[in-house]
């Protein structure tokens, strides 16, 4: 899975064909990144990839992986905030 400015350059990469096998390209967490770094606010993303976006897209596991993804940020936050006290 290709971010970050990454995704910037993919098309240039594609076209050189520096980029051998590409399975997901994701946006929306950059653009969350990019705001909050342009305002000097340190920011995390958790995501989970829950379909490949092509015909046989279902939303059957999309509970599944908004909960992992919730629970990966409870951890993480409860871990950075025990380390603050």
């Amino acid at each position: 899975m290709l971010t970050d400015e990454f995704c910037i350059q993919v098309d240039f990469l594609w076209k050189n064909k520096e980029i051998k096998k590409v399975t997901a390209i994701e946006m929306e967490s950059y653009a969350v990144m990019a705001a909050a770094s342009s305002y000097n606010i340190y920011c995390a993303v958790i995501k989970s990839v829950c379909d490949l976006g092509d015909k046989n897209k279902s939303d059957n596991i999309q509970n599944y992986c908004a909960y992992a993804s919730a629970s990966v940020a409870i951890k993480f936050i409860a871990e950075k905030m025990h380390s603050l006290s």
